[in-house]
């Protein structure tokens, strides 16, 4: 069996750069650098390509170089390795990636380094919809960053209230009143997954 090969997906935004050949320059000098040569265009704005499996954090930091002195908005996915003839695969892989390209840090996602992302993505927007209305459809932007933050400090209520600047007690104070609005305690681990996941959709 040959070396294993990932598919690549770059997508620039349709606003992003007003020179769409100086932009194709580009990413075919990308190409170059990445020693791709199968590639294809789907107009107007998508790249395809195949990769060698070469070291992550090595391609990483190149796709990254590239997305900070290319001037366009782009979003780039890098789907899961596998043998040439399974490459449908990785290119199902690149797809879901492509969907948390935006949140992602300099517009690149790695399927590798999805998990729970992995499961969201099946998620219908009519679903996706209902749920978000028995968790966090009735909290406030504030109150949705307050949470945020509150995660990314593992629960902490001393971390959230350095990293927002509030006053432990002020903290406490908030979240109890998300619990009132809506019914979801974020101080206990059952309900701050549920928000959690909110959250991430």
């Amino acid at each position: 069996p040959g070396t294993k090969k990932r598919l690549l997906i770059i997508q620039s935004s349709p606003d992003g750069h007003n020179n769409s050949s100086s932009l194709e320059q580009k990413i075919i000098g990308l190409f170059g650098t990445l020693g791709i040569t199968l590639y294809t265009f789907y107009y107007p704005n998508e790249y395809l390509a195949v990769l060698e499996n070469s070291g992550k954090a090595a391609l990483y930091q190149i796709l990254a170089d590239f997305t900070a002195d290319c001037g366009a908005l782009l979003s780039i996915a890098v789907g899961k390795k596998c043998q040439l003839f399974q490459l449908s695969l990785s290119y199902q892989s690149a797809l879901t990636a492509l969907k948390y390209c935006r949140s992602s840090e300099n517009g690149i996602a790695f399927f590798d380094d999805m998990t729970l992302e992995i499961l969201l993505s099946s998620i219908s927007e009519q679903e996706k919809n209902a749920y978000l209305q028995k968790t966090i459809s009735a909290l406030s932007d504030e109150e949705r960053n307050l949470l945020q933050t509150y995660f990314e400090a593992n629960m902490s209520l001393l971390g959230t209230s350095q990293k927002l600047f509030l006053h432990k007690n002020t903290v406490q104070y908030k979240l109890n009143h998300i619990y009132q609005k809506c019914g979801l305690n974020p101080r206990v681990f059952k309900d701050a997954v549920l928000l959690y996941l909110a959250l991430q959709l």
